[in-house]
């Protein structure tokens, strides 16, 4: 389960039982930072036309508080595709002052590094972190629904096995928080999208008015896992809606479009066992 963490100014989350097992995942807040109006106020994500100044304060505070070195921290530039990288110590610095040095077009990533902090940022996409405790593979996925669409957190954990001999049975998941069914209102023809290549399409979406729909992105991500081998008891969920909850997270729809990123970050640890 997810722990709330408080310290200072800051609020975010972790999860203890990963981190006995050799990896510390966190996901942030909007508490704790500088950053002002729409990106109020701990903005981590440099490419929403934030004060850069704010958000590298930001980001201080937020690595000081982890007691991470800010040296270790690579990120990518998001686009809503299906790729995965495979990150090592060598990646470390991408993406730190600079959003034009992140990795490009790339929405996962992983690694058996200890000397890298990986991060992915957020506001509604559905969050995604994946660990492997037996041969210590972490990895982090972005999954709007185009993510969700090609498969993300799959090709994720297809290249865990295929690169760093990851059993799917081992391996640990958390989902979450992004955009709940309760505020994802989509078109007629996103629900078609779905259901003519996905059998079980119709079990994430709930009729709206107006021929619209209601879609449950973390549900398809969450059936998709399980069909592809995980254990049910070995996925942990944060149910929180970001629209619902934008007092704790940013939401891109909630918003109108405007806002800041909280992310999800995580790095190989020292097992605690």
């Amino acid at each position: 389960m997810w722990q709330k963490i408080e310290q200072n100014e800051l609020i975010y989350f972790t999860l203890p039982k990963w981190r006995q097992l050799g990896a510390d995942v966190y996901i942030s807040s909007r508490f704790g930072g500088v950053s002002q109006g729409v990106y109020d106020s701990l903005n981590l994500a440099l490419h929403v036309n934030d004060n850069e100044k704010d958000v590298a304060e930001n980001r201080r505070r937020f690595f000081e508080a982890l007691s991470v070195p800010a040296a270790d921290f690579v990120s990518l530039q998001q686009t809503h595709s299906n790729n995965v990288r495979f990150i090592t110590k060598e990646d470390r610095g991408k993406g730190l002052s600079d959003y034009t040095l992140a990795i490009a077009d790339t929405d996962a990533m992983y690694t058996k590094d200890k000397d890298v902090f990986m991060a992915t940022f957020y506001a509604d996409c559905l969050p995604i972190a994946l660990f492997d405790p037996v041969n210590k593979v972490l990895a982090l996925a972005h999954a709007g629904w185009r993510g969700t669409y090609q498969g993300i957190a799959i090709t994720a954990l297809r290249a865990m096995s295929e690169n760093c001999g990851t059993k799917v049975a081992d391996v640990l998941v958390s989902l979450g928080p992004g955009i709940g069914q309760c505020c994802y209102e989509v078109e007629a023809d996103f629900y078609q999208r779905f259901k003519s290549k996905y059998e079980k399409a119709e079990r994430w979406f709930k009729p709206g008015e107006g021929g619209k729909y209601y879609f449950d992105n973390l549900g398809a991500n969450f059936d998709f896992l399980i069909d592809y081998g995980l254990r049910k008891e070995n996925i942990t969920k944060f149910t929180l809606c970001t629209a619902c909850n934008q007092d704790l997270f940013y939401s891109y729809r909630g918003s109108g479009g405007s806002c800041g990123r909280h992310g999800l970050f995580g790095r190989l640890v020292e097992d605690h066992l």
